[in-house]
């Protein structure tokens, strides 16, 4: 400091016109030059000062909304629909553009209205809704997204839940295969009902639908649960049977259709299918007997009625008797009455003075007997031991075919069963088809009249009728118009076998009879017996050959069929 006091007193003392200045920083300096020590640095100079305004605070929009979760809980789903309101409203300082409105499943139960503005001012808000429509018992989830222009929260997710109520209806099994079912068997499967949903399941109707013919059917649906409707609460269950009982070896197949109150599933269906086969296939084969010797015993209602029918008796005899003398049968005839086992008179054959004289005599036996008609309990009297026509006496010889022929104009009254007599009768011969009776009777099941003779009428003929049907034997109406044609044929049919008894139990559908080698359909199967019996004016003749083949029923007690 005191150095720039001194060289400013220079200053003051010289004058300034013949000096100059330097600093001790410059690199010339001459006499009488003025050094000026520069070190001390120059004060900076002062801002200047700022007068532009502040800048203002930055303007956002800002979402806020109603909902963190939207939750419908439980709703029945048999037509009842929720809806909730979500509310959008813009708390920040700028407009609030909503950009989307979305939900992320779309699973088809819950649907969305769009918001009545997308463009929301300061404080402004709008409403957008969310339905729930359940279809089903079943927990849906969803959630809608919000996309909108905030810069800190440009997508808003709010999670959705619901739970339907519902029946629901599950069948079990909805598809069976029964398999092979033995035709003569049968097998069944249990199909059940169940509600596995929350609400009760209401059952209105059970059809069921099957081929035909109808081998598959349902059973005890209605004795085990009761008539429709049904009501099954939720985790319960009802039962149905399906049984198969095939008839042929075709596939059989049907379904069950129920119809309830499942919202899912109004109608449900299970299914059927099913197989049948034969145990074992047939061939029985025959031939025609040719009969040589016959014992023939008339058995004659001797009632008050029957005069008229005793006399078309005789006056046809010749041409039932002529088939013997023709065939060279060796035939016995002998004549009881429906109230007496013995013998009318002598036993007849072709020896006979005046055979058909003698037969006349006989079978005229009045009209003065019992109005209780028992042609078969005498028959069998006849042909027991010490009767007229047991075995062993002269006249049922051992080889011979036994023929029996009612001739009446009302029913039997005996007092076995029809089966009884037949059991007796075949037993009087070691081969059933040695025995055979014939019913000369009133028409089944009303009876009939003459027409030759207006006044003449013949009640049913019951019991003799089933018992030569059991025999295999022929039904003669007693007021057929030509006697004579009618007792032809009965002679022919005493001659020949018309009843062929099988070696196993047939299913009947499947029997073919050939004779000869030809497929013949005059015959019917006798179920009692187990034969094949030929029916009206066609018997195979002597020396033919019949085969008759057929499928066996099964003996369910020996096979296994369940599935």
């Amino acid at each position: 400091m005191s150095r720039i006091l001194y060289v400013l007193s220079l200053v003051l003392l010289t004058g300034c016109s013949d000096y100059k200045i330097h600093t001790l920083n410059d690199d010339v300096s001459e006499p009488g030059d003025i050094i000026v020590d520069s070190a001390e640095p120059e004060p900076e100079p002062e801002p200047e000062p700022d007068t532009a305004p502040p800048e203002p605070d930055p303007v956002y929009p800002d979402i806020d909304v109603s909902h963190t979760l939207i939750d419908f809980g439980n709703l029945n789903a048999l037509g009842d629909v929720k809806t909730e309101l979500v509310t959008v409203k813009n708390v920040g300082d700028a407009n609030l553009n909503v950009t989307n409105l979305r939900l992320n499943i779309g699973s088809g139960v819950y649907t969305l209205t769009p918001l009545g503005s997308t463009t929301l001012a300061p404080a402004q808000q709008s409403d957008f809704s969310v339905s729930y429509d359940p279809v089903t018992y079943e927990t849906n989830t969803d959630s809608v997204t919000i996309t909108s222009n905030d810069p800190d929260e440009p997508t808003v997710t709010i999670p959705i839940a619901g739970n339907g109520s519902a029946p629901v209806i599950e069948i079990d099994p909805y598809y069976h295969d029964f398999g092979l079912t033995l035709i003569g068997c049968d097998d069944e499967k249990e199909v059940v009902i169940s509600n596995i949903g929350n609400v009760d399941l209401v059952v209105t109707s059970l059809d069921f639908y099957v081929t035909y013919p109808a081998e598959l059917e349902i059973t005890l649906h209605e004795e085990l649960n009761g008539p429709l409707p049904w009501i099954i609460p939720p985790a319960t269950s009802k039962n149905v049977m399906v049984g198969h009982e095939p008839y042929d070896e075709l596939t059989d197949s049907g379904f069950i259709e129920v119809s309830s109150n499942d919202p899912i599933t109004p109608m449900a269906r299970a299914d059927q299918i099913a197989d049948g086969d034969f145990a074992l296939d047939l061939i029985d084969d025959f031939e025609q007997d040719e009969v040589t010797s016959a014992d023939i015993l008339f058995v004659i209602d001797n009632s008050g009625s029957m005069g008229v029918w005793q006399t078309a008796l005789t006056d046809n005899f010749s041409a039932f008797i002529g088939v013997f003398a023709v065939t060279g049968v060796d035939y016995q005839i002998a004549v009881i009455t429906t109230d007496d086992a013995t013998f009318q008179g002598p036993i007849l054959s072709d020896t006979t003075p005046d055979l058909e004289a003698e037969f006349t005599s006989q079978a005229i036996a009045g009209t003065y007997g019992s109005s209780m008609e028992k042609g078969l309990h005498y028959a069998e009297l006849a042909t027991m031991p010490g009767g007229d026509a047991a075995p062993g006496s002269t006249f049922l010889r051992v080889d011979a075919k036994f023929i029996i022929i009612f001739v009446s104009d009302e029913k039997d009254w005996s007092s076995k069963t029809d089966l009884e007599y037949v059991t007796h009768f075949k037993s009087l011969k070691v081969t059933d088809s040695m025995a055979v009776t014939h019913a000369v009777v009133g028409d089944e099941p009303s009876g009939c009249s003459s027409s030759t003779t207006s006044w003449a009428r013949a009640d049913y003929g019951e019991g003799y009728i089933e018992v030569s049907d059991l025999m295999g034997g022929e039904f003669v109406s007693l007021c057929a118009e030509d006697w004579g044609a009618e007792l032809e044929g009965l002679a022919h049919d005493s001659i020949l076998n018309r009843s062929f008894e099988l070696t196993d139990i047939p299913y009947e559908e499947t029997i073919v009879v050939e004779v000869d080698g030809s497929e013949v359909t005059d015959w019917t199967y006798n179920d009692i017996e187990n034969s094949v019996d030929f029916m009206g004016s066609y018997v195979p003749e002597a020396g033919t050959e019949i085969e008759i083949s057929y499928s066996v029923l099964a003996d369910c007690d020996l096979f296994d069929t369940g599935s």
